[in-house]
């Protein structure tokens, strides 16, 4: 097995997405989702991971494939828990973990809509709680092998 050097900025915390970075967040977002699907299996894909000088908080699934989840937390976590067996994209070629996540997780984001931010909430289940999990850990510098 190959030994894995994390780069220190790649452990960053993501700043804030606000209004002012729209252009750079659709280029990203569009870029990200073109790379996943043509190099990847991947379903989902933190901003983090291509940026680690400027990290901003905002990820991309292709369960969700119309949108880009700007700022997400998780307010809520259900007491279920499950295993999942996930990798990621950061370490290309090592294998997948065990990883306990919650079944249910409540999460706060927000969507760009017109010239403004609007906030969602919503409950997420199952498989995609498991992406949002993953992703939201890379957006605090955290990943599934740490």
């Amino acid at each position: 097995m190959e030994t894995i050097k994390i780069v220190e900025p790649h452990r960053k915390v993501s700043r804030p997405v606000t209004l002012a970075d729209r252009e750079r967040v659709e280029h990203d977002g569009k870029e990200m989702r073109a790379f996943m699907l043509s190099k990847y299996a991947g379903v989902g894909m933190a901003h983090p991971q291509i940026d680690d000088i400027d990290p901003l908080a905002f990820f991309i699934t292709l369960e969700e494939s119309n949108r880009i989840i700007l700022n997400p937390r998780i307010v809520t976590r259900s007491g279920v828990m499950t295993q999942s067996k996930e990798g990621c994209m950061s370490f290309d070629g090592r294998d997948h973990v065990w990883h306990d996540r919650h079944v249910s997780v409540t999460v706060e984001y927000e969507l760009f809509k017109g010239n403004t931010i609007i906030k969602k909430r919503k409950v997420v289940n199952g498989f995609l709680a498991v992406v949002y999990q993953h992703e939201i850990d890379h957006l605090n510098g955290i990943y599934c092998y740490d």
